[in-house]
């Protein structure tokens, strides 16, 4: 950078020297600082016989006039034949050169594609740089990101290891057998058939990618701005009715008669009433934009249903319809969000006071909301009338705020996943952090009320001590939308007599109260399920327990299953002493000494008990929670390993899946290619559950048969159209791939066949 220019004399002079020339040339052109006689040297060495100083010359002279349209073309396409060469380090050098110019999605993607035309695996991974970076500005979609990342990911890795085996620089693969089954076995791979499979596996789905985005474009027939205002505003003519049927026929609407309705509607009114002339011009402004988008979308008849509704019920239509027609990119999230759920549209359509916040900071970006900036708006939002400073808020208004909030914050988690900001983890902590922070104010409330009517100073202590534990997805910060709160509650009491104690009494009126707020909000509008079933003796055990009890519970009494669900146990809520005092005695029951056998044959006489009793037969490769390979699968595998190992390995001892299996796989417990094709399959059928939790508004686990609703789910996942195959058949084959290798894996390492 600037900080550097001191040393641009010295460098320019190393240009004279054909040794140093090319370094210096890369040097100069970060510095970004360059003396008139050094950049016309540069320009001199772009017809240099040596290709690589040529190739860094052509680079650097567009990094430094990078704003010149005309020099960043022309040394694009200079770049492009350079990756043709002979020379494996010019194609390097050339691919590397385009990852950092390409900064321009239009301009970049065609560059790009010609770049991996029939380019061999070490330009591929060179020109990924660039690829990756079109994911920050929306060119990629949230999947096609995430699986060039693992990609990109696994062949740095293998360039990696080749140049450690061979001591030198280079990408190429050895064509040795016994060279390659070493390189294979250093990778973690049990054969170098593995290995191959793995290897051809993600270079052919990144050329997949490719064909999809550089296949030539077919230009519309007609700009469709104009054709559909011009049919809705002859819609009242003889056959106007029918001609709108056939283009929206055409544009892929599989109910061309509703959607028609829908339109007409919005240009003529209903029996209810007319349109006002602002309206009326506004959508016929509108039309032709509305109608692309929604072809676009994953589901177009959906999209324009619930956006129509939206626009109609605004308390001004015709500005409603403005606004739209003016920013192309939020009437395309509206119509994402309206085709991907319905439900989280009209959450909008009851509070469009929220649209301001859809296009904010608050739904931009990768990273998760910390669960305490979570708590920190939700304390700010409760009512603050108190009749002294320690008073309870009153129950009812406390219970509005948090329904309200919750349901504002299901909405930004929602179109943040649907308009591919957040991938699956962090949609899976947002979702986390919301429910501790319900979980955290529902607890302060009660504490504040219960401590008011409780004088005994024990039974206070024993209050101010409850701690709330998540299990399940809770536990693991993999919550979905519509996934159960698994809770328990535990405390102190230093009464002896623990049943009858005022502590005892006091500290289950306060969980009783938790839970049933939790029904309470439930019937607001928050989509809340607290779930304290997974206590000790189930649904007949206490409510709340002591440490001390869970101890001997656990100790004592305590099933394999029990122990089991234990691995994902994590304080959510409450006071940390006791919660910290509560996981050791969890940790102890799980891991004080190895799985017994006899302990692992009852973890999967369950998993085939599961399978037997829960799984219909036709949902076995359609059930992403409960299929063969499903996301069950990949969770009895781990937490079997956890409480196998988990002894000697306390980084095992993660609550969270993805950080266990990864753990699993950097002590070596399980192989990495086993640890990286778990952890990819768990984050693409999560996502599955998520979009078909958010397209029903209940929670799903079967993906459908029918075409329609499957093709809807592709499109949204970010798969598209090929030549070979439509999106929604893409989507299937993956999706049983995913379901074939992990079923495969936990046949082996989990029953053991």
């Amino acid at each position: 950078g600037k900080e550097a220019a001191p040393a641009v004399p010295v460098i320019s002079r190393a240009l004279d020297d054909p040794r140093t020339a090319a370094a210096a040339t890369y040097a100069l052109a970060m510095i970004g600082t360059v003396p008139a006689e050094a950049e016309e040297k540069i320009r001199k060495n772009v017809q240099s016989p040596d290709s690589l100083l040529s190739t860094t010359s052509v680079w650097a002279l567009a990094r430094l006039h990078r704003h010149d349209p005309k020099m960043l073309r022309q040394a694009a396409e200079s770049l492009v034949q350079r990756l043709k060469s002979k020379d494996e380090d010019t194609r390097l050098a050339a691919a590397r050169a385009l990852a950092d110019l390409s900064t321009e999605p239009g301009y970049a993607l065609p560059l790009l594609g010609k770049a991996l035309e029939g380019a061999d695996a070490s330009t591929v991974s060179a020109a990924l740089d660039a690829l990756a970076k079109l994911a920050h500005v929306g060119v990629l979609s949230r999947m096609e990101a995430e699986e060039l990342s693992e990609d990109y990911v696994f062949l740095r890795t293998v360039e990696h290891r080749l140049q450690i085996l061979a001591d030198r620089q280079t990408q190429r693969l050895p064509q040795d057998l016994a060279e390659r089954e070493h390189l294979a076995r250093r990778l973690g791979y049990a054969s170098v058939q593995e290995f191959d499979q793995d290897y051809l596996r993600r270079t052919e789905r990144v050329r997949g990618h490719l064909r999809r985005w550089f296949a030539p474009s077919q230009p519309a027939p007609l700009e469709s701005r104009e054709l559909f205002r011009s049919l809705l505003a002859d819609i009242e003519t003889e056959g106007g009715a029918q001609r709108l049927r056939l283009a929206l026929e055409g544009e892929g609407f599989a109910d061309p008669e509703r959607a028609a309705a829908t339109l007409i509607g919005m240009i003529v009114g209903d029996r209810y009433g007319g349109i006002a002339p602002e309206a009326r011009e506004a959508t016929l402004d509108l039309a032709g934009p509305l109608i692309a988008s929604c072809a676009a979308a994953g589901d177009p008849d959906t999209a324009l249903h619930e956006v129509a509704g939206f626009v109609t019920d605004s308390p001004n239509t015709a500005e409603a319809l403005r606004t739209l027609a003016q920013s192309r990119e939020l009437l395309d999230r509206l119509v994402l969000l309206a085709s991907g759920s319905p439900a989280l549209v009209r959450s909008l359509k009851r509070n469009p006071e929220w649209l301001d916040m859809l296009v904010s900071e608050e739904v931009m970006g990768p990273s998760a909301k910390p669960s305490e900036v979570s708590l920190s708006e939700l304390r700010q939002r409760l009512p603050k009338r108190r009749v002294t400073q320690n008073a309870p808020v009153p129950l009812e208004e406390l219970l509005a705020n948090i329904a309200l909030y919750v349901r504002r914050e299901r909405l930004r988690i929602g179109a943040r996943d649907l308009w591919g900001e957040a991938g699956t983890q962090v949609v899976g902590l947002e979702l986390t952090g919301l429910a501790e922070a319900v979980l955290q104010v529902l607890l302060d409330q009660a504490l504040a009320h219960q401590i008011q009517r409780t004088p005994d100073a024990e039974a206070q202590a024993a209050l101010r001590s409850i701690a709330i534990i998540g299990l399940g997805k809770l536990g693991s910060r993999e919550l979905g939308y519509a996934s159960d709160w698994d809770v328990l509650f535990v405390y102190e009491d230093a009464s002896r007599e623990l049943r009858d104690s005022p502590g005892f009494r006091a500290v289950n009126a306060v969980v009783e109260g938790i839970l049933a707020q939790a029904q309470q909000l439930k019937s607001l509008g928050a989509e809340i399920e607290m779930d304290a079933r997974l206590r000790a003796e189930g649904r007949f055990g206490q409510l709340a327990r002591t440490v001390s009890e869970y101890r001997s519970y656990y100790t004592e009494s305590a099933q394999t299953w029990e122990r089991q669900v234990l691995t994902r146990a994590r304080p959510v809520a409450g006071a940390r002493r006791t919660a910290a005092a509560y996981m050791r005695a969890a940790h102890r029951a799980i891991y004080s000494r190895a799985l017994p056998e006899e302990a692992a044959d009852e973890i999967r006489a369950m998993k085939r008990r599961i399978e037997r009793e829960r799984l219909k037969p036709d949902e076995k490769e359609r059930d992403v929670k409960l299929g063969l390979g499903g996301l069950t699968d990949i969770e009895f595998l781990t937490q079997m390993w956890q409480m196998r190992v988990g002894h000697e390995r306390p980084s095992v001892r993660a609550s969270g899946t993805l950080e266990a299996l990864q753990a699993l796989g950097t002590c070596g417990v399980l192989p990495a290619p086993l640890v990286a094709r778990l952890v990819e399959s768990h984050g693409f059928f999560t996502a599955i559950r998520n979009r078909l939790t958010l397209a029903a508004g209940i929670a799903t686990d079967v993906v459908p048969t029918e075409n329609r609703r499957v093709r809807s789910l592709a499109i949204g996942m970010g798969f598209a159209d090929s030549p070979k195959q439509p999106a929604e058949e893409e989507f299937s084959l993956k999706l049983r791939e995913h379901l074939r290798d992990v079923r495969r894996y936990v046949e082996k390492w989990f029953f053991g066949e």
